[in-house]
């Protein structure tokens, strides 16, 4: 039986895209309360937990999705990829040195090397589900702009669980930081035509607050 696919820049698309969310949205809030505050098991066990529960929404995206890891930006990186995501990790290195140095002056501690592979966890996740599978579909439902702004606000929401069961709740300075670093993000995406870049940069954000 031939699968039925979405078609691309369609309503249903766009609906389909905002349903998956909003459960998976559900769903974390729950592993989260349920989970992660009472660390009813193992750190370990938590940490490789949220693998499937991420990419759950992936997966229930891209089943509707003609060549969906081309769509994902799962492609082979351009020159422009490349530069954009060595520019990117400089950037946010500067941003990081900046920090340290001037609004958080301590010693460095640079993380181990099997650290900063397990780091490379969540921002493979996010941009998957984020950079991958929400903003191609929102970006040709809403235009360019709205597209990727809409992302970063769905970007900046996940978050919200982890910070309601898991507190100190971050201040309005960090909320506005995730915010423009996933516009960042999204412009990466779009201007790079891969996921690479994105990612790269997000993992060196990540390791960056590690250091």
């Amino acid at each position: 039986m031939n699968r039925r696919y979405l078609e691309p820049g369609s309503r249903a698309e766009g609906v389909w895209t905002y349903v998956v969310y909003g459960g998976f949205f559900l769903v974390w809030t729950g592993a989260a309360a349920l989970l992660w505050r009472p660390r009813v098991l193992p750190f370990a066990a938590l940490f490789w937990l949220k693998v499937p529960l991420w990419l759950a929404p992936v997966a229930l995206l891209a089943a509707f999705r003609q060549s969906w890891a081309a769509d994902f930006g799962i492609v082979r990186p351009s020159y422009r990829a490349v530069g954009l995501a060595i520019g990117a990790i400089a950037l946010v290195a500067l941003g990081e040195a900046t920090r340290v140095h001037w609004f958080d002056p301590r010693p460095l501690h640079w993380p181990s090397p099997s650290l900063m592979l397990l780091e490379a966890q969540a921002p493979l996740l996010e941009e998957l589900l984020f950079r991958g599978a929400i903003q191609p579909a929102l970006v040709r439902y809403h235009g360019t702009i709205l597209g990727i702004a809409i992302t970063s606000l769905l970007f900046l929401l996940i978050h919200v669980p982890g910070w309601v069961v898991l507190p100190p709740a971050p201040g309005p300075i960090t909320m506005i930081y995730i915010l423009g670093f996933g516009l960042f993000l999204g412009w990466l995406r779009q201007a790079s035509g891969s996921i690479w870049a994105p990612l790269l940069a997000h993992w060196a954000n990540d390791i960056g607050g590690r250091v």
